[in-house]
């Protein structure tokens, strides 16, 4: 059976994916391209097994597994540059989850606008989200003592 186009991602430049995507289904697939691209340049193995060893790790699949019984569809890949490619999706998942939660708080705001999306969708570390995400977040509450220390009629004993 001969590969899929899936398999096979576009030769493009190794910068952060593009912020002009059209649904949630494209950013994934645009953000999944870039990992691919960015995995095989970090770890000097071909794209199609990398791309093999992504989609294996996102059907729930383990590296030492991978390696040793989809050696067919992971290519030239050995233990530790799977482990490598594992690193960066696990980090690509951490990352879409806060995008996504990113999103989310400032579409419940009112305030994402198309240049706000368009950061969030090219941060590319957890601390620039989370510049991002902290006018959206709720304000601290305190500690126990402190609220409870608000509260009239109740004492706190130290």
């Amino acid at each position: 059976m001969p590969p899929t186009t899936a398999a096979r991602p576009k030769k493009a430049r190794l910068d952060a994916p593009s912020s002009s995507y059209s649904s949630p289904e494209a950013d994934e697939a645009e953000a999944l391209e870039h990992l691919v691209r960015r995995a095989a340049a970090e770890v000097g193995c071909g794209a199609a097994g990398v791309a093999g060893c992504v989609a294996l790790l996102a059907e729930g699949l383990e590296v030492p597994f991978i390696v040793r019984y989809r050696a067919h569809l992971v290519g030239n890949l050995g233990g530790p540059e799977a482990h490598a490619v594992a690193d960066l999706w696990r980090r690509h998942r951490a990352l879409a989850g806060s995008r996504a939660k990113v999103l989310a708080a400032a579409s419940g705001a009112g305030a994402l606008s198309p240049e706000l999306r368009a950061l969030v969708l090219a941060a590319a570390t957890g601390d620039e989200l989370d510049d991002l995400h902290a006018p959206f977040k709720p304000p601290a509450r305190g500690t126990l003592a402190a609220r409870a220390a608000k509260v009239e009629g109740v004492w706190i004993v130290v």
